[in-house]
């Protein structure tokens, strides 16, 4: 499998040790409270997941353990089959519409 380069290499901050770590953090933006144009009140926060070498591209662990399966396909089934039983373990007075 050919490995894609990272499109995220301008944000890679390498730390040797776990003081540049606090210090990467503590360079980062203080998350802020936003509102959505809708209203709805949201937090931007920053997430960090380290690998050991930054062009490696990132994958859920099940996508690692089966690499070789249609991973959207079966996303797209999944979703089909909760969103059809969904229904039956909600309240109605909750306001849920099909």
């Amino acid at each position: 499998m050919k490995r894609r380069e990272s499109r995220f290499r301008e944000n890679v901050i390498p730390c040797s040790n776990w003081a540049a770590v606090v210090q990467a953090f503590n360079e980062l933006p203080k998350p802020t409270l936003r509102r959505h144009p809708e209203g709805d009140a949201y937090q931007t926060l920053w997430i960090f997941r380290g690998q050991k070498d930054h062009r490696w591209r990132l994958q859920p662990s099940i996508e690692l353990a089966y690499p070789c399966q249609d991973w959207p396909e079966i996303e797209y089934k999944v979703l089909g089959e909760f969103q059809s039983k969904a229904p039956m373990h909600m309240d109605p007075a909750s306001g849920f519409r099909q």
